[in-house]
Formats: C-alpha cells, sequence, structure tokens
C-alpha cells in the first residue's frame, strides 16, 4: 500500500493521473492536500505502482527490470517558457523510469518521462518505453504541442520486464485534452533536429522523415539517431521538367540553346612545307577548292605541297560562300596562311543547313511553295541572327496577306520578293531588311520584336526627312539618339517599351501584370520564353498610329480609339514630336500560356494571352492574333497551322 509520504513526492499532475486511473471523481480542482487524502484512503493502489512512482520522484535507474529506452521528444519553444507533461492516460501505467548519467546543457529539449503498464487486450498501445529525463520532471507542458516518440542511442543497456509485450510500435500523436495519450509508434524512425530561431534561445525540433515496417520482435538494441544538418527540401519534379524548357520554334528560329552551335577552336596546320614549296600552294588552293571532298583527300597524299593547298582551299570556298562580317571576325583573330579553317567552314555549312532544314520542317515552310530567302542569306554572312529575322519578316508579311487582306489578294506578291539581306541597326529593337522583287530593291525598318515597317531607312548624303525614303520624324530622331547614346561612354540607353504608354501603372509595367512578371522570374527559360511573348503582344497591340502612318499624340490616339474627335491643339512653340505607342486597356497582359486549361500543349507556333477581358491566341515569333477565346483560333489560321480551333497540334 502506498503511504502518504510517497504521495507527497508526487507532483500534483501524477497525483490527478492517480486520481482518474482509481476513478476517483470531482479531483480536478482540488489541492495537493486534498488530493493526497483522496488516494490514501482509497485502498487500490499496488506496492508495484509505489515503488516505481518512487522510482520517478528520484530519478533511480533500475537496470535488472530494464533493458529499453525510449526518448519521447517534445517541441518546446523557449521563448514561451514551455513545460513538458508527464501525465498519463487511464490505460497507461507505470513501467520504470531511467535517470542520465549526464545533463545535457542544452535548455530546449525536454525528454518525457512515460509511464505504462503492462497493456490489456483492449488497449490501443502495444508497449511503452521511458528513459531518463534531461530536465527536471516536474514540468507541465501547454495542450495543443506535437510530441514525438524516437529513438536515441543510450550508454545503458537495459532489458525490458518479463510481463511487458514483445511488439514495439512509434508513432506522433497531438494529444487533444490536458491527459496525454500515448499510442503506439512506429518500430523505426529516422528523425532530424532542426533548431528554430527564438527571441530568447533556438529551440529544438523533432521531426519524422520517413519510418519502417514495424517488426514483430524487439531487438537487441536501437539502431542510432541519425541527426541531419537541415532537412532535405522536398524536389518539384514538375518544376524541373519545366525548367529548361524551350519552346520550338519552326518559322523564325529563335536563338536557343537547341540551337545555338558554338564555333569551333582553330588550331594551325601541322607538317608545313618550307617556303620555297609553299609559293605554288595558294594557287592550287583554288584549284583544289572546286574539287568534291573525296578528290581532295586523294591530292593529300600527293605530298607535303598538295596537303598544305589542300588546307588554304578552305579559305577560297569560304570566302566565295560565306562572306562578310563574321568571317572578317576570323580572319582577324586567326591567320589565314597558318590556320586550319576546315573546322570553321564545317561549322558554318552545318549551321546553314540545321537552319534551312528547320525552316522546311516549320508550317510556314510547308505553307509556301517557295525560298523566301537568298542563297546568301541561309549562311547568315554578317549576324547569328540574320535568318531569324529575315524569316520573321516573311511571316508577318503572311500574317498581313492572309489576316487584313494586304498586296491587293494577290498571290504572286509574296512569290516574286525575296529577303537578300537584314542588317541589324539597334541592338535588340531595329533592324533594317532588303527586298529583291526582279530588277526593284527596296529597304526596310522594322522593329524587332514584330518585324512590323516603320518606315524607309534614310538616303544617305541626303537631309530631306520628308522624302519617300525616309522615317517618320519621331523614329527618325529615336533612332539617333539611341546611335548617340551607344557610342558614348557609360551612358544608359532607353528601352523602347519605355515609349508605350498605359494608364493603370500601379498594376502594370509596360502594360503587363507586375505579380505575373515576378512570378514568371523563377521559372527559368520557360518564364524568359513568356515574358518575350508578353513583350512582342504589347508591341503588336499599340495603336497602328504609333508604329507607322501619320504621327499623334498619346491622347488623340486614345480619343480617336474611343471614338472621340481628336483635340490636338496647335502649339506657337512647336516642337519635335516623340515617340508615342499607346496601348488600349483590353490589351494589358494578365498572363501568357503555352498550354490549355487542361494542361494541354498548344501548337508550337501558338500561346495563349490572358487579358483583362478575354483569351487571345498569337503566334509566339511575332505576337500578332490568330483567334479569340470565344471563337477559337480563326479557320484560315488553323488551316495554316494544322491545329483545331483550340490550339491543338492535329
Amino acid at each position: 500500500m502506498t503511504t502518504t509520504v510517497d504521495l507527497r513526492k508526487l507532483t500534483v499532475s501524477q497525483l490527478k493521473a492517480l486520481c482518474k486511473e482509481r476513478g476517483i471523481v470531482g479531483y480536478s480542482k482540488l489541492a495537493k492536500a486534498t488530493l493526497i487524502e483522496k488516494l490514501a484512503a482509497s485502498p487500490h493502489i499496488s506496492s508495484r505502482t509505489s515503488t516505481e512512482q518512487s522510482g520517478v520522484s528520484h530519478g533511480c535507474l533500475n537496470t535488472s527490470s530494464i533493458d529499453r529506452n525510449v526518448v519521447e521528444h517534445a517541441v518546446i519553444d523557449a521563448s514561451h517558457g514551455g513545460e513538458v507533461s508527464g501525465t498519463r492516460s487511464s490505460q497507461a501505467h507505470v513501467v520504470g523510469q531511467l535517470c542520465s548519467p549526464q545533463t545535457p546543457s542544452s535548455s530546449n529539449l525536454s525528454v518525457l518521462q512515460c509511464i505504462s503498464d503492462p497493456p490489456s487486450p483492449t488497449s490501443q498501445e502495444t508497449s511503452q518505453y521511458c528513459v531518463p529525463s534531461k530536465h527536471p520532471a516536474h514540468t507541465t507542458a501547454p495542450l495543443g504541442r506535437k510530441r514525438v516518440k524516437v529513438s536515441l542511442p543510450s550508454q545503458h543497456y537495459v532489458a525490458p520486464e518479463h510481463n511487458s509485450i514483445q511488439t514495439l510500435q512509434h508513432i506522433v500523436v497531438e494529444p487533444t485534452d490536458g491527459v496525454f495519450k500515448v499510442p503506439a509508434l512506429p518500430n523505426r524512425s529516422e528523425t532530424s533536429i532542426v533548431g528554430k530561431p527564438s527571441s530568447h534561445g533556438p529551440s529544438v525540433t523533432a521531426s519524422r522523415t520517413h519510418s519502417l515496417p514495424t517488426r514483430t520482435k524487439a531487438a537487441g538494441r536501437f539502431k542510432p539517431l541519425t541527426i541531419l544538418d537541415q532537412q532535405t527540401p522536398p524536389v518539384n519534379h514538375q518544376q524541373e521538367s519545366l525548367i529548361g524548357v524551350v519552346p520550338r520554334s519552326g518559322t523564325v528560329l529563335s536563338s536557343t540553346p537547341g540551337l545555338a552551335l558554338t564555333a569551333p577552336t582553330l588550331v594551325s596546320i601541322t607538317l608545313v612545307p618550307n617556303m620555297s614549296e609553299r609559293r605554288h600552294a595558294d594557287h592550287w588552293a583554288v584549284l583544289l577548292s572546286g574539287l568534291d571532298d573525296i578528290g581532295r583527300q586523294v591530292c593529300t597524299l600527293v605530298s607535303r605541297a598538295f596537303r598544305y593547298a589542300v588546307y588554304l582551299s578552305a579559305v577560297h570556298i569560304l570566302e566565295r560562300k560565306h562572306r562578310g562580317d563574321r568571317l572578317d571576325s576570323i580572319s582577324q583573330k586567326y591567320p589565314k596562311e597558318t590556320t586550319n579553317m576546315w573546322p570553321y567552314l564545317r561549322f558554318r555549312e552545318r549551321e546553314s543547313f540545321q537552319k534551312r532544314r528547320m525552316f522546311k520542317e516549320s508550317f510556314l515552310g510547308e505553307f509556301l511553295s517557295f525560298d523566301p530567302l537568298s542563297e546568301r542569306l541561309w549562311s547568315c554572312p554578317d549576324h547569328e541572327r540574320q535568318v531569324e529575322i529575315a524569316l520573321r519578316f516573311v511571316l508577318t508579311r503572311v500574317w498581313f496577306a492572309v489576316s487584313l487582306g494586304s498586296y491587293g489578294h494577290d498571290p504572286l506578291a509574296l512569290a516574286t520578293s525575296h529577303v537578300v539581306d537584314a542588317k541589324e541597326v539597334l541592338e535588340g529593337e531595329v533592324w533594317q531588311i532588303r527586298t529583291q522583287s526582279g530588277n526593284f530593291s527596296e529597304n526596310f525598318y522594322v522593329l524587332e520584336a514584330t518585324c512590323e515597317v516603320i518606315g524607309h531607312p534614310p538616303v544617305p548624303g541626303s537631309s530631306n526627312l520628308t522624302g519617300k525614303h525616309c522615317l517618320r520624324v519621331d523614329w527618325y530622331s529615336y533612332i539617333d539618339c539611341q546611335l548617340s547614346c551607344s557610342a558614348s561612354v557609360g551612358a544608359t540607353r532607353p528601352c523602347l517599351l519605355d515609349h508605350v504608354h498605359w494608364s493603370d501603372r500601379e498594376e502594370y509595367n509596360w502594360g503587363i501584370s507586375k505579380v505575373w512578371l515576378h512570378r514568371t522570374s523563377g521559372e527559368g527559360d520557360m518564364g524568359q520564353a513568356k515574358r518575350c511573348v508578353a513583350e512582342r503582344y504589347i508591341l503588336a497591340s499599340v495603336v497602328a498610329n504609333g508604329i507607322s502612318g501619320r504621327w499623334m499624340s498619346t491622347t488623340s490616339m486614345a480619343q480617336d480609339f474611343s471614338g472621340l474627335p481628336g483635340c490636338d491643339a496647335i502649339s506657337s512653340r512647336p516642337k519635335a514630336p516623340s515617340l508615342n505607342m499607346y496601348l488600349p486597356s483590353h490589351h494589358y497582359v494578365e498572363s501568357v500560356h503555352f498550354t490549355t486549361p487542361k494542361e494541354e500543349d498548344l501548337h508550337p507556333e501558338l500561346a495563349v494571352v490572358q487579358t483583362p477581358a478575354r483569351e487571345y491566341y498569337v503566334l509566339r515569333d511575332n505576337g500578332m492574333q490568330v483567334g479569340c477565346e470565344e471563337d477559337g483560333v480563326a479557320n484560315v489560321w488553323a488551316e495554316i497551322l494544322q491545329c483545331d480551333n483550340r490550339g491543338r497540334l492535329l
């Protein structure tokens, strides 16, 4: 029987737990002395309970009756002074207590003392174990805190009592009332203890990462706890599948990582003949450049001089087929008399072949029955992006012919005009395109993003800005200012989108949603491709007078677009007109998508632009509309692209 002296050594929480186990009612608001009187009057406390409760208060170690230890961790916030409760449910009884030979210095990790008895057949738990407390046992924990029972290595090898059950389980529970109930835990688990910052000190959190199947028989000792420095975050495979995915462009051949070929590093010619034998090598190289590869290969076996002439023949082939600024830069870097130029020749041929092949496989190559570019332009003689811009210009001409009926519905207007040259005027903004139709040649200034014509380049040596071949005054001033800023050192050049005017500047930047721009900034190449399509759509959707035609102010374009009369006032002090591009509010970009609402891939040449009013189907290469949300992709464009009315590839 338990004496009154033994009961006084227990805490109020432990006394209440004993009252609950013995079925005593009306004890919740009683003081410690009254609880002791009620328990002393009760005749149902066993001597085993008395002995083991005394072991709890003294923290002694009973090595003859215990050989297993389990640590019950509680997540404690040191800033709130949380305490750990040692009470148990009515299904749990006293098993034993362990005392630690060493007291840790950390004040934020508490180990709960467990109380358990041999479980009955109706008990929810199979076995409970206890380990020494690393802090005073007379503490209480606030309700709602998560308690985790995990195995920890111990310096003491203990054995279970004879009447304890063999099955071991560990689980994680969250108590719902004041009494801490300990269900069965999975047998074995690996945890990572992560420090949590606090205002008063770091707290320790034990989190279960995974558990192994429950063992049916107890092992000799627990596996040691694996401590990780930090918890490994889960890998988002869907995000990885998107990162690095670049939409295939079969018309414009955008400068994507899949299409960008790296020029090889050139080396010197080996086994060079002496100076006397080199005198006729250059003449032989001209003749050898007209042979095929097999013939030149045979000539390399004749002599060292012929072998040297075969190396020099690559220079003559490059000058005949790929003459331009790119070849000039290579010639300045490497001396052609002593450098093996064959790797660079193969690189240029492979680049030209790949771009031509991708054009023929695209919808534009299948739609056009002729080659829209000159033979020389396919090799990109002056710039790596010449073919890209030239084909985008052809695509824009096709869009105007199909959607707006330009060229007087003459099917031969496009077939008789070929693009023979493309030169960059402003980096990333303006290009000059030269077309040839029979004996008639024409030059255009176009925007890089959409390849819309903004005018004709000025005639060299002419100061007349109102002639047929001159730009509008605002565009002429803009290009001249940009070229001046590029020439000056340290000057910042404004962006073309800075001249776009929109109304809601709090939610949109250049007419594009700021929230969406921030979200796509973390999507890698996919986010960059979406933003590129959004910028092209913005420039393709501004009022037409902002690009070409009669110059108008932003206010005049806004009122004219709304159907109101213009209000351009004649100023007594006229000034040079500025570049104005007005964007209507229903063309603001909320988001850009390359898939349908059902996560189905769109046609490789299509994208969906979400605006405040509706969705638009646009071409990725120039941002021009080919359909809307209500009608889907227009029938004529669905036939050209070979897709259905929802933009899915057939």
